[in-house]
């Protein structure tokens, strides 16, 4: 295969110089800065320290279907008494509110 150019198209063609290896090393870093297709998980619950923790978490984002499931649960006694059953349900809905975990939503829905 001819290299034609230098750079992301050069390195994918197989050119292996310094600046097609940099642009695909810049090519990748601003993917994993974007997300990367994936779900990004709180500092917190990567195991970070509390204090880390702290000044590296964003703000939290409440999507709609996470919001109706807090607006259902905060007025029920029950809630209090079985926290473990409020968190399953946040999850899912946190799930129903992402996009990126559109395969699983059948299976949060039910």
């Amino acid at each position: 295969m001819e290299v034609t150019g230098h750079g992301v198209g050069g390195y994918r063609s197989g050119c292996r110089c310094a600046v097609c290896r940099n642009a695909e090393t810049q090519r990748k870093r601003d993917y994993r800065a974007r997300g990367g297709g994936k779900v990004v998980v709180d500092a917190e619950r990567q195991g970070a320290g509390e204090a880390e923790a702290k000044t590296t978490a964003k703000p939290k984002i409440v999507g709609s279907v996470e919001q109706a499931v807090l607006d259902e649960v905060a007025p029920l006694p029950a809630a209090s008494e079985r926290p473990g059953m409020v968190a399953c349900a946040l999850a899912m809905a946190r799930i129903l509110d992402n996009d990126a975990l559109v395969s699983m939503h059948p299976q949060a829905a039910r």
